[in-house]
């Protein structure tokens, strides 16, 4: 993210929440990022998310999956947008 943030975005933030382990293999963590985009008219982007982790036996990851709070075309669209 921070080699992408730098190049696509001016300014970046991802804002960690909460993170909670909900069974005893499982863990999610709530995030939000936010910034502007770099295009002259200085987009905004804004997304809410959670990621879920999935851990083996030894306590180690095996899965990642990050879930968004809409479509990313709808998070597209914040790129055409005057911020």
């Amino acid at each position: 993210m921070r080699f992408h943030g730098r190049l696509f975005f001016t300014e970046l933030y991802f804002d960690l929440h909460n993170v909670q382990q909900t069974e005893e293999n499982i863990i999610l963590a709530n995030w939000t990022v936010r910034g502007i985009l770099r295009v002259p008219w200085q987009a905004r982007i804004f997304f809410n998310g959670y990621s879920t982790y999935k851990l083996n036996q030894d306590g180690l990851i095996y899965e990642h999956i990050d879930t968004w709070d809409r479509k990313p075309t709808e998070i597209l669209k914040q790129f055409f947008h005057k911020g």
